[in-house]
């Protein structure tokens, strides 16, 4: 399945078999399940920068937010040539929270996750992986040390707002020259969509 985006045509949603999760049942991780159950279309980024902000802060670090709400993290001090990105928003268009569903089907349909509407179960629904799975795997990268500069972007769904602030806002800065190397956790082109995550 695929969404083109662009011209908002939609190919029928496949049907999966699977249970609705709830939080904190052992089926994902409770930070997983709190970064997906509610879209978060740009201007609503506040609650994943506060669950990031928190689990930053858990893990032992300083995070930073500047002046776009972007959210930097650093790892092994601010001297790194590598930086991390990922973003906060999705493609929702309202902030809305869904059910987020565990597949059950045959074996080659197990074991991912889909969401459905929250007031419609037999409703597809966007789930939001791009790029809150982003944002999930850079929290566990922090959680275990690794060192760099993490950076959550906002607004990227809207136009690369986030990213281009801060390369508008930091280009002459030693805190961009010294980076060497940037990983984006997000998906891979423009026409593939993130619909289920294994």
């Amino acid at each position: 399945m695929y969404v083109n985006a662009h011209r908002q045509e939609h190919l029928i949603t496949p049907k999966y078999k699977g249970k609705v999760l709830s939080r904190g049942d052992g089926q994902i991780p409770t930070l997983m399940y709190d970064l997906f159950y509610i879209g978060t279309p740009h201007k609503t980024e506040s609650r994943i920068a506060s669950i990031v902000i928190q689990a930053c802060k858990r893990y032992g670090q300083e995070p930073l937010e500047d002046n776009m709400h972007n959210i930097w993290c650093y790892v092994g001090g601010d001297t790194t040539d590598i930086m991390f990105s990922c973003h906060m928003d999705t493609v929702h268009t309202e902030e809305e929270e869904i059910s987020l569903c565990l597949s059950t089907g045959a074996e080659k349909d197990s074991g991912f996750l889909f969401a459905v509407k929250k007031d419609n179960k037999k409703c597809g629904a966007i789930l939001g992986a791009d790029d809150k799975i982003g944002v999930y795997i850079l929290l566990k990268m922090i959680q275990r040390k690794i060192p760099g500069m993490y950076v959550f972007h906002v607004g990227e769904e809207a136009g690369c707002v986030g990213s281009t602030w801060l390369a508008d806002h930091y280009k002459d800065s030693d805190i961009l020259k010294q980076i060497k190397k940037c990983v984006a956790f997000d998906r891979r082109g423009t026409t593939d969509v993130i619909h289920t995550q294994r």
